[in-house]
């Protein structure tokens, strides 16, 4: 992993936790909580910090997730695509909130 990240795995903060405690940690640090979502609004530059909460390629995000987030960012797309490889969304995502 740590090669696959080409040494952004030592500055990008990672949190590893349940849903529960993450979002209760970044809520004290003062994030807005964005899920990903099929659907959700195009992201716009975040005044904020922001937590962007990627689900699984599969399944998405599970109802609490869903429960506990502030809103959903979604990547509009054209054509007969249904979805895109989480990884690629991600990315989008997260030039778009920090543009």
């Amino acid at each position: 992993m740590v090669r696959a990240a080409a040494g952004a795995l030592f500055r990008v903060p990672v949190l590893e936790r349940e849903w529960s405690e993450a979002s209760d940690r970044l809520r004290e640090a003062r994030f807005r909580l964005l899920a990903a979502e099929v659907g959700g609004a195009p992201p716009a530059p975040a005044a904020v910090p922001v937590g962007l909460i990627m689900g699984n390629e599969g399944a998405g995000l599970s109802e609490q997730v869903r429960g506990g987030v502030d809103g959903a960012v979604g990547i509009p797309l054209r054509g007969r695509a249904e979805s895109l490889n989480v990884a690629a969304a991600a990315a989008i995502l997260l030039y778009e909130l920090t543009r």
